[in-house]
């Protein structure tokens, strides 16, 4: 195996500023206006919840998903005991291109795009850590072919 790599963690940026905002806006209210309904206070614990779940979630989901590259293959596993796994054989690959944007270069995330051979839709991989590191190591082991 040669790389085996989680996704970036700005896979996990937007939940987490979304449940920051929300926890401090409910933080606010509480220290705001202290003598309010109890109504309003499971509104603010189910309003903060939300977020926070859809962060615990998208934290399993990341912890779940690995990039692997072998000498053979790029194996892209998600799902828990890695169930899903996607694989896409190295002399399959036509080319692999890296896509980064100035704000995510700045942080070492992009995206892969692997071009197959004879196949009009490319494969995306998203969230990939130093995608232009990453495209190098699998442009060096791409079989060369003749022709």
């Amino acid at each position: 195996m040669a790389v085996d790599v989680h996704p970036h963690w700005l896979f996990l940026s937007g939940p987490a500023v979304v449940t920051a905002v929300v926890v401090a806006a409910a933080v606010g209210v509480e220290l705001g206006v202290p003598r309010e309904p109890s109504v309003l206070h499971w509104v603010e614990g189910a309003a903060a919840a939300v977020p926070l779940c859809w962060l615990a979630v998208r934290v399993v989901r990341w912890r779940l998903r690995h990039l692997v590259v072998t000498s053979e293959r790029i194996i892209e596993l998600r799902g828990v005991g890695r169930h899903r796994p996607a694989e896409v054989g190295l002399g399959e690959i036509e080319r692999v291109d890296a896509v980064v944007s100035l704000p995510r270069r700045l942080v070492g995330a992009g995206s892969m795009v692997l071009v197959l051979w004879g196949d009009d839709v490319a494969r995306v991989l998203e969230d990939v850590r130093h995608p232009e590191v990453l495209a190098r190591v699998i442009s060096r082991r791409l079989p060369r072919r003749s022709g």
